[in-house]
C-alpha cells in the first residue's frame, strides 16, 4: 500500500504575535512583506493585522491591478496614490480596532499637514507608541503638524527635516515619552528647552544637525540615560543628568558635564576642551568604563587617574603633546594618529593582561630623523606591560644617513617587544626604500610577528612592486644565504635574528609552513585558500631573536 508522506506547515501554527515579530523585520509596503501573505490564511490575518507600519514616499509603488493611474511617477499622482495607500491602510485598521505600535512615515514637501495630523489621530486612537516622522530627502523641511506633540500615546518619537513653529508646542501631552530624536530639525533654544520640560521621563535622546540651535543645555532629565550631540558650528553644550550612562558629543563645541555617577561611556570628538576637562574625572565618574577622545585640537596636555576605567581611545589629537595615564584596571589603550605625545605611565597603571592598539600615520613628515624614531621606542617601552599591536603607515621616506646615525648611535637593551607589527607603504619611492625603514624599525623595536596585507589583488602578485612580496623577501634571506654566518652580514639586524617562520594562522592557532616556502607557493596557498571561504586563513612572519638585540 502506497503511503502518502504530508508536510506538516509548521509556519501556520505560529502564535499571531510571533508572525508579527517576523513581519516586522519587512518594510509594510515592500515586495516581501506582500508575498507572505500568500503562505497561508494566518500570514494573510498577520499581514492585515501588523501592528508595525512604514509607508515610505521613495519605495511607494502602485499595486498590479491598478491600471488607471498611467503615469505613476508623475509627482501629483505619485502623491496621490501614496495618500490613497495609507488612508486606506489606517481606516481598516481603524474600524477594525487593530492596535498600531510604531508608525513610520517617510513624507513629500508637497503633502499637506491635514493629512498628518488625520493619519496621527487615527494611530494614537489605536493605541501609537513609536512615531518616525520624516521628510523625504529630495524634500525641503516642512512645519511639523501640532498633533505630533499632543499625541499623549507616545513613548518613542524620531523627527527628521522638519521645522518647528511655537504653536507646534504650545500644548505639549506626550508626557510618558522616552527616547527623542531629532534630525536636521529647525528649531531655536527657547522651543528645545520647552520640550525638555514638558517631557521629563525621557531616557534616550539624540539631537543631530538642528539648524538655529546653538546651545544645548539639558538640566531637567533626570532619567536621561543615554545621550549623543552632533552638531555642527560653535556653541556650548551644558548636561547635568544625575543618570546619564553613554555620552556622545560631536560637534566643535564647548563641554561641560557635571557630576554623573552613573557615566560609563563618554565619546567626545573635535569639541572644544582642555586638561581641566579630564581633572577629579574619577570623582565626577567614579563608574566610567570607556574614554575616547577624538580631534580635539585644543587639548595639548591629558592627564586621567581613575580605577574604573578599562578602556581609553586618543585618536587624531594633533594637538597632544603630553599624557600622564593612571589607571590600574586598564584592559584596552588604543592611540591613533600623525604625532608622538611624550606619554607616562605610573607604576600601578598596568594590570595582569591588557593589550594596547598603536596606529602612527607617517605621512605628514617630509622626511625622518632619529629623534622621530627615539620617541617611537620610549612610547613602546613605556607600554611594554602590555601585549602592543604596532601599525606604521609610511608615506615619506627613511634617509639612509638617518640609518647610519642609528647604527652608530650608542643603544640601550633590551629594545620594546611587539607582539604583532603591520608596515604600509604608500608610494613607489617608500618602497623602494623599505631595507631602511625595516632597519629603522628594528632600530626601535623588536616584533614578534609581522602581520601583512599578503594579497592585494593579482596586479601585485607578479611584481616586485608588491609590498609584501618586499617584506617577505627581506625577511626570508636565509633563503638565498645557505652560509649565512660564512659571509658578511649587509643588515645589522639579522645577527640577532634567529629565526623566521611562516605560519598560517585561523582562530589564534598557528601551523607552521615548511622552511623551503617561496613567495610563488605561498600565493598558490593562499589562491586555494581563497576558494573556501568557511576556512579565513592569515599569514604571519614569526620572529625569533636573541635576548639582547644587537650589539650585546
Amino acid at each position: 500500500m502506497a503511503e502518502t508522506e504530508v508536510l506538516e506547515d509548521y509556519t501556520s501554527k505560529l502564535p499571531e504575535h510571533i508572525i508579527h515579530h517576523i513581519l516586522s523585520f519587512l518594510r509594510f509596503s515592500s515586495e516581501a512583506a506582500v508575498q507572505t501573505s500568500l503562505l497561508s490564511k494566518a500570514w494573510l490575518k498577520a499581514c492585515r493585522t501588523r501592528p508595525n507600519l512604514s509607508f515610505r514616499y521613495r519605495e511607494v509603488s502602485p499595486r498590479k491591478e491598478d491600471t488607471s493611474i498611467i503615469d505613476f511617477y508623475c509627482p501629483e499622482k505619485r502623491c496621490f496614490y501614496f495618500i490613497q495607500c495609507i488612508d486606506s491602510t489606517l481606516q481598516k485598521y481603524h474600524e477594525h480596532k487593530n492596535s498600531i505600535d510604531s508608525l513610520e512615515l517617510t513624507l513629500p514637501s508637497v503633502l499637506q499637514p491635514d493629512y498628518v495630523n488625520r493619519w496621527i489621530q487615527i494611530a494614537v486612537e489605536n493605541g501609537l507608541k513609536s512615531l518616525e516622522l520624516f521628510m523625504s530627502r529630495d524634500s525641503c523641511c516642512s512645519i511639523l503638524p501640532r498633533s505630533v506633540f499632543e499625541a499623549k500615546t507616545l513613548v518613542a518619537l524620531r523627527l527628521g527635516k522638519l521645522q518647528l513653529k511655537p504653536y507646534v508646542i504650545n500644548s505639549i501631552r506626550c508626557n510618558n515619552l522616552t527616547k527623542l530624536s531629532l534630525s536636521e530639525v529647525d528649531l531655536d533654544e527657547v522651543m528645545f528647552g520647552r520640550i525638555m520640560s514638558s517631557c521629563p521621563l525621557i531616557e534616550s535622546m539624540t539631537v543631530c544637525c538642528c539648524v538655529g540651535l546653538v546651545n544645548i543645555k539639558v538640566t531637567k532629565l533626570n532619567k536621561l540615560r543615554e545621550f549623543s550631540v552632533f552638531q555642527r558650528g560653535s556653541g556650548c553644550v551644558d548636561v547635568g543628568a544625575p543618570s546619564l550612562e553613554e555620552f556622545i558629543c560631536n560637534g566643535r563645541r564647548l563641554v561641560q558635564i557635571y557630576a554623573s555617577k552613573n557615566l560609563k561611556v563618554l565619546r567626545l570628538s573635535h569639541v572644544v576642551i582642555t586638561e581641566e576637562f579630564f581633572k577629579d574625572i574619577a570623582e565626577k565618574f567614579p563608574r566610567l568604563v570607556k574614554l575616547n577622545i577624538t580631534d580635539c585640537r585644543d587639548l595639548k596636555r591629558i592627564g586621567i587617574s581613575s580605577h574604573s576605567i578599562k578602556c581609553i581611545h586618543l585618536e587624531w589629537n594633533e594637538g597632544l603633546k603630553e599624557g600622564q595615564i593612571d589607571v590600574p584596571s586598564i584592559n584596552v589603550f588604543k592611540y591613533r594618529g600623525n604625532n608622538i605625545p611624550r606619554f607616562s605611565f605610573t607604576e600601578n597603571s598596568f594590570g595582569f593582561s591588557w593589550v594596547s592598539e598603536i596606529v602612527l600615520f607617517c605621512g605628514m613628515l617630509e622626511s625622518f630623523d632619529i629623534s622621530w624614531f627615539s620617541k617611537l621606542k620610549d612610547f613602546l617601552t613605556k607600554l611594554q606591560k602590555s601585549q602592543i599591536s604596532l601599525r606604521l603607515d609610511f608615506s615619506s621616506i627613511v634617509e639612509r644617513d638617518i640609518v647610519d646615525e642609528m647604527i652608530s648611535s650608542a643603544t640601550i637593551f633590551p629594545l620594546p617587544q611587539v607582539k604583532s607589527l603591520t608596515i604600509c607603504f604608500h608610494g613607489i619611492h617608500v618602497l623602494n626604500a623599505a631595507d631602511l625603514v625595516l632597519d629603522a624599525i628594528f632600530w626601535t623595536c623588536r616584533p614578534k610577528t609581522i602581520f601583512q596585507d599578503w594579497f592585494q589583488g593579482s596586479d601585485w602578485n607578479s611584481t616586485n612592486t608588491n609590498p609584501a612580496k618586499v617584506i617577505f623577501d627581506m625577511m626570508m634571506f636565509r633563503r638565498k644565504r645557505k652560509h649565512i654566518y660564512l659571509q658578511k652580514i649587509s643588515r645589522f639586524w639579522q645577527q640577532d635574528l634567529k629565526d623566521v617562520k611562516v605560519v598560517k594562522c585561523k582562530n589564534h592557532q598557528g601551523v607552521q609552513l615548511p622552511d623551503s616556502l617561496d613567495w610563488n607557493t605561498l600565493l598558490k596557498l593562499n589562491a586555494a585558500n581563497a576558494h573556501n571561504r568557511h576556512v579565513p586563513y592569515n599569514y604571519e612572519l614569526e620572529l625569533e631573536w636573541k635576548t639582547f638585540g644587537f650589539g650585546r
